[in-house]
């Protein structure tokens, strides 16, 4: 089922919509190859499939968008067992042209922001209007998405630089310049562990290595930020399943 929904081009100034629609794709349906002269943007709903780009190709999933950029060559192909469903935006306007610079054409989003769009008959007269605020719900998501990981990367080398130190997660939070909590959250469903437990890591790979070069269980401790051998053995335990000094003798 294939369905577009009527815009008029307003030529809003910095985010203009042009067309919106969703589809329900069969087996192996494909697209292109097709050059625009505006920005598009599918969010997959369900199942999956293949964007190509000029240089690359892309296997796009539930939960993810794909975007094609003005006058760039492109298909895209739904599964042959899991053909997708999307929703899609196109649009121009100055603003748009930011979509130039990101990483990778292939982003999350949350489902959401695409799936109001599909309120669009609720708004007669007002259609145009009601998109461009989708846009720039969907811009504001991307661009703070992208700061966000710059912040992660930030803790990520804090903490690889200075895990033989007392680290807090307070004075993380000040380098950052983010709350604690938000930085925790944010951290943890970007990277899958929390903060604390992405230190730990890092100390016992760290306190392995070391244990390899013939270091003492004492020394290992104060090198990788512990300054109480009790409290060191017993992490060493919880994370590999066997205490500093019995690792050593397995070696």
């Amino acid at each position: 089922m294939y369905v577009d929904f009527a815009i008029e081009n307003k030529n809003f100034y910095d985010l203009n919509p042009l067309i919106c629609g969703h589809e329900y794709c069969k087996s192996s349906h494909s697209f292109g190859p097709a050059k625009r002269s505006h920005y598009l943007i599918h969010y997959v709903v369900n199942g999956k499939g293949v964007f190509y780009t000029a240089n690359e190709t892309y296997h796009v999933k539930k939960g993810e968008c794909f975007l094609i950029k003005p006058d760039e060559i492109t298909t895209y192909v739904a599964d042959k067992y899991e053909p997708w469903y999307y929703i899609w935006i196109g649009f121009n306007g100055n603003l748009a042209k930011k979509l130039d610079n990101i990483e990778t054409p292939v982003f999350k989003m949350p489902s959401n922001i695409f799936q109001e769009m599909l309120n669009i008959n609720e708004y007669p007269g007002t259609r145009e209007e009601f998109l461009t605020g989708k846009l720039f719900a969907v811009f504001s998501y991307i661009f703070i998405k992208e700061k966000r990981d710059n912040h992660i990367e930030i803790v990520k080398n804090y903490i690889s630089n200075n895990y033989m130190r007392k680290i807090y997660i307070e004075d993380i939070a000040k380098i950052v310049n983010l709350d604690r909590h938000y930085l925790s959250n944010i951290f943890k469903d970007s990277v899958g562990i929390t903060m604390k437990e992405y230190l730990t890591k890092k100390r016992m790979l760290e306190a392995k290595n070391l244990l390899q070069t013939n270091h003492s269980v004492t020394e290992v401790c104060f090198m990788v930020g512990y300054d109480d051998i009790f409290v060191f053995s017993k992490a060493f335990k919880n994370y590999y399943g066997v205490s500093p000094k019995n690792w050593i003798k397995s070696k």
